[in-house]
């Protein structure tokens, strides 16, 4: 499904103009992540891993959220009892979150068979593919073929599961999208959701793999295209293209920021802390060393004032939150 979209993306006048690109030198990003592997050597922080989370965190007034988003992981599960989804059928004991792994294994699994395709332009690579999925990717299969000579087939290859390390200093494990698209001008994200991603993270996040494959391939990557089924239905998938914008990158930016803003709170609140044991002290005043951010990182005290609490019907961290700010 998504290559199709891609191509006809490439042949469209549709493009984005943003001002924040991942390989140009002057987007702030990379400075803040410069300054943030300094204070990790300055602290003596072990293990730097900086999640995505992070970088996509949502809306807040303060920096409650991204201080959950580097410590608290606010991932819930439910029991799904379908025995078939898409036409697959489904082993016992299935979840929602087993059923959101399945189902990008299932699209993996098609996007290979789709690059096998076109290598080859046969059609009979695409039929292993199973269920909703095999039938609407034979379809598009089709109509590629119709839309696209060789050479566009060809640009329109998906790598698959891509990993990109920019900054080793600073680890971020998450930067593997489910696949991204960087054979024409222009590049695109592709992900794979069980349902559709309303959630304003997911914007940023789009924006994080635009910048950090920006800064790899140094080629524009304009666009995400996201594959959705109609969870918990189940009998329909549908796709949306959507373009990266500098509201996203600027958003990715201000999160970076307010991630250094939480490091020197910590700071200062571990240096003003009057529970602070004598041994701790002295620990501290001769180098003291944490073992990851978490152990480091310090929950800024109170909640937001009633007039700015619009972000937090949206925020999944809310009711932890508001169960430690008192």
């Amino acid at each position: 499904m998504p290559f199709l979209e891609y191509h006809r993306l490439e042949q469209s006048n549709i493009g984005t103009v943003r001002a924040l690109r991942g390989y140009a030198e002057s987007t702030d990003i990379w400075e803040i992540l410069h300054q943030i592997r300094d204070a990790a050597d300055r602290l003596g922080i072990s293990k730097r891993t900086i999640t995505k989370a992070i970088l996509a965190s949502g809306p807040c007034p303060d920096l409650w959220r991204v201080y959950y988003s580097a410590t608290f992981d606010a991932q819930s599960d439910e029991a799904f009892s379908r025995d078939e989804y898409l036409g697959i059928r489904l082993p016992t004991g299935m979840t929602r979150r087993r059923l959101g792994e399945s189902f990008d294994k299932w699209i993996r699994t098609a996007n290979h068979a789709y690059n096998q395709f076109i290598e080859t332009r046969q059609l009979d690579k695409l039929q292993s593919i199973p269920g909703r999925i095999g039938e609407l990717y034979r379809h598009r299969a089709k109509q590629h073929l119709q839309e696209a000579d060789e050479t566009k087939l060809q640009r329109a290859r998906m790598n698959v599961s891509p990993n990109v390390r920019i900054f080793p200093e600073l680890p971020i494990p998450e930067l593997i999208p489910d696949g991204i698209f960087l054979g024409g001008s222009r590049g695109a994200v592709f992900e794979s959701k069980l349902s559709f991603p309303g959630y304003v993270e997911f914007t940023h996040e789009m924006a994080v793999y635009a910048l950090f494959f920006e800064r790899a391939e140094g080629k524009d990557i304009d666009f995400s295209i996201v594959v959705y089924t109609d969870y918990p239905d189940g009998r329909n998938l549908f796709q949306v293209p959507a373009p990266i914008l500098d509201s996203a990158v600027g958003a990715v930016t201000k999160n970076l920021e307010r991630f250094l803003n939480l490091l020197a709170y910590s700071e200062a609140a571990h240096a003003e802390s009057p529970r602070e044991s004598v041994v701790a002290r002295i620990k501290r005043k001769i180098g003291r060393r944490y073992s990851s951010w978490k152990e480091f990182l310090v929950r800024p005290g109170g909640l937001p004032e009633h007039s700015k609490r619009q972000p937090c019907s949206i925020c999944k961290f809310q009711p932890r939150c508001y169960r430690e700010g008192g």
